[in-house]
């Protein structure tokens, strides 16, 4: 069976325009991708501290910056280095209200 040209061109341009569609919605999943990973670096941040008490499961740790942050855990103890993986709330300019999401020992 033998296609005709005006078929031809037809299925081509249809072939084109689902290619198309494919990229574009390629295109807006990978752009929502990097706003969402934008936005989780702009509440996310680090701080290094050390243990200085641990009260069974409440830690108690101090910042480089001598912020006395508290959390529970276990396995932690006095004069351990560890990583706080912090939350700001989306407030910037107030560290008082920032949370503690995770904590790794160094």
């Amino acid at each position: 069976m033998r296609h005709t040209r005006k078929e031809q061109r037809e299925a081509r341009a249809k072939r084109k325009n689902i290619a198309r569609t494919v990229l574009a919605g390629m295109g807006l999943l990978v752009f929502l991708l990097v706003v969402g990973r934008v936005g989780y670096w702009e509440t996310h941040y680090c701080r290094n501290a050390q243990v200085t008490n641990v009260n069974n499961q409440l830690i108690e740790v101090t910042d480089s910056a001598d912020l006395v942050w508290e959390f529970y855990g276990d396995g932690f103890r006095t004069g351990d280095k560890v990583r706080l993986y912090m939350f700001n709330n989306g407030t910037d300019s107030n560290i008082y209200d920032d949370e503690i999401e995770d904590v790794k020992l160094r």
